[in-house]
């Protein structure tokens, strides 16, 4: 169920933002250009079509993402058509990540939801890891990695970590247009009970996976646009805005989020 977040306004009459709930982590909004900027110092901004140095994380803790070296870094840009006329930022081969490591850890509740778009379907595409680095204990490099996999027929979702995983099927993916993915986890280790997986507002179902073996995440900052593992998982395509909360939202909070995104950006 979708909620018009128009319906619950703040105390100033404003609709609902992602700000208004507590335990907000991470809050990246491409269609906001005052956090997008061109430079380290962030002092010039990102021009429409120009490179983006730094995303600014517009919750409270600064999470901001960066690329320091020019060839690998995104572009503002206004997409064709179909994002409701949104500005967003465009990955291709390119990735921002955080310059400290993440504050929420493999085995803290969290709720992840993600709007992005797909220039190319083809293959894995690994595009959001909370928890990226790959230390000596984790070959994999998997750790709340946020995957879409066109190779099963139908396609399916997933979110991996160290020696485990979960997938859930899709009904279609749209090429170039927004989707989003969003997953509620309690974070007791149990990837088949404890999480639940949503695309476009509607809960799927799990397919298939296995329980990660739960490590530590030093060294794990938070990374978009690839797997740091793997660069060839990379993302074609928009990201439109990312939202995380250090909690399982409950039903009414998450479709609050989940209809604020809906709104915005015309899924």
């Amino acid at each position: 169920m979708i909620i018009n977040p128009y319906r619950f306004a703040t105390a100033g009459g404003l609709p609902f933002a992602p700000s208004d709930l507590s335990g907000l982590s991470l809050w990246l909004d491409g269609n906001d250009s005052g956090t997008l900027w061109a430079n380290a110092a962030r002092t010039t901004p990102a021009s429409l079509n120009g490179a983006v140095h730094t995303w600014d994380d517009k919750s409270a803790n600064a999470n901001h993402l960066v690329q320091a070296t020019a060839s690998s870094r995104p572009v503002r840009q206004l997409p064709p058509s179909g994002f409701n006329s949104k500005e967003a930022v465009y990955f291709n081969n390119d990735y921002l990540e955080t310059a400290n490591n993440f504050v929420l850890t493999q085995t803290a509740a969290k709720t992840i939801f993600t709007v992005v778009s797909f220039d190319s379907i083809v293959g894995s595409i690994s595009y959001f890891s909370l928890h990226h680095t790959v230390p000596v204990t984790d070959p994999n490099g998997s750790r709340h990695t946020l995957f879409f996999n066109s190779v099963p027929s139908p396609a399916n979702f997933g979110t991996a970590w160290l020696g485990g995983y979960q997938a859930a099927t899709l009904p279609s993916v749209t090429q170039g247009s927004p989707l989003c993915h969003a997953v509620t986890d309690t974070g007791q280790g149990n990837k088949s009970v404890d999480e639940i997986r949503y695309y476009n507002g509607t809960n799927i179902l799990h397919t298939a996976g296995s329980n990660p073996t739960i490590v530590s995440d030093f060294g794990a900052k938070t990374r978009i646009g690839n797997w740091a593992n793997d660069i060839n998982q990379i993302l074609v395509g928009h990201a439109c805005e990312i939202i995380v909360y250090d909690t399982a939202l409950n039903a009414q909070d998450f479709a609050l989020v989940e209809g604020y995104l809906k709104t915005k950006w015309g899924y």
